[in-house]
């Protein structure tokens, strides 16, 4: 095709594409809780890097070639959060990231209770083509929630095993397209 042409096919797949995505929002839990990702308001399933992709899209660690290790802590009145990771991506072909996340909150209702959140995985990326990365993020979470007596309610507690797999498609070099599965 002439280059003429594929330019505005490209912008009128992109448009179309935006306008069936789902609403980004910077309040969402948990991805928007880096500063990037606020600032992007979610933006970041096509252009997350380090630990952050294993928020929002897996096949990001393999966007940039880095050695990261990273902890975080988090306090609100009523919330913290704590994490830590190590993530390579530049000693081997396969990018891989080693992670913990945790977050407990005691709402200011007193009858909601306290919870917590532990998450721990391991996510993988690896680039098909320069243009292209796949990515996978084994995890698991263990969701906990007790009454003020500190008594654990059993039906709204939860552990388990998921995945996520993503994919980020390079269209140019400042335009990425994420497609990301979460939770599968």
């Amino acid at each position: 095709m002439p280059p003429t042409i594929l330019r505005p096919l490209l912008l009128t797949l992109c448009l179309g594409a935006a306008a069936f995505a789902p609403r980004a929002s910077a309040d969402s839990f948990p991805g928007s809780a880096t500063p990037r990702g606020l600032a992007l308001g979610d933006a970041l399933q096509a252009a997350s890097v380090g630990e952050a992709a294993t928020l929002f899209n897996p096949a990001g660690l393999a966007l940039a070639k880095s050695y990261v290790i990273e902890g975080n802590f988090g306090f609100l009145p009523r919330a913290k959060t704590a994490g830590v990771s190590i993530c390579d991506s530049a000693t081997a072909r396969v990018a891989a990231c080693l992670y913990y996340d945790y977050l407990s909150w005691d709402p200011d209702d007193a009858a909601l209770g306290q919870g917590a959140l532990h998450r721990v995985g391991l996510a993988t990326a690896m680039p098909l083509a320069p243009q292209l990365s796949l990515g996978i993020n084994q995890k698991y979470s263990s969701f906990t929630l007790e009454d003020n007596a500190g008594v654990i309610i059993a039906e709204q507690s939860a552990s388990g095993y998921s995945l996520d797999a993503g994919l980020i498609i390079r269209m140019s070099q400042t335009i990425n397209l994420g497609i990301v599965g979460n939770n599968l």
